[in-house]
């Protein structure tokens, strides 16, 4: 009985000494700038933890500190471009001085219906369209809409 509890034993810390270097080579590859792992697990969550938060609140974004979050820039984004247009957003790009929104609609008014809408909002000072062109069918305009930020 005691030899088999040795067995059991010896394989079981075999089989974790397996698993505790997987995990340090899974978190190697996730985290190369981290050189020294101490405890996988609880660095791991610290690092998803940083993750998140500059996801939901990158930081040094003006106008999106404290309370506000781009999850609330792209609410308010959706709210001023009304629902009845047809607009397709195939880019969005959010940089800490401006916000960058390209894609396709029907026509030039609506272009310039979503530059009206999002001129309004307080989260930008200014929108300009950067530009407004015909596809190659002539059925659809792509555009860019360039938003500057508020200070």
């Amino acid at each position: 009985m005691a030899a088999d509890f040795g067995v059991d034993y010896y394989f079981l810390k075999k089989r974790n000494r397996a698993l505790d270097q997987k995990i340090n080579d899974v978190f190697s590859q996730t985290f190369p700038q981290v050189k020294r792992i101490v405890d996988p697990l609880q660095q791991l969550k610290v690092k998803l933890n940083e993750v998140k938060k500059s996801a939901v609140s990158p930081p040094g974004i003006p106008g999106i500190s404290g309370t506000g979050t781009v999850l609330d820039l792209l609410k308010d984004v959706s709210k001023r471009v009304p629902g009845s247009l047809d607009v397709h957003v195939t880019r969005m790009v959010i940089d800490p001085d401006t916000v960058r929104i390209s894609g396709k609609t029907d026509t030039f008014n609506t272009v310039d219906s979503i530059k009206n809408g999002l001129g309004s909002s307080t989260f930008f000072s200014a929108a300009t369209i950067s530009s407004a062109n015909l596809d190659r069918t002539g059925n659809q305009v792509k555009f860019e809409i360039k938003l500057q930020r508020a200070q």
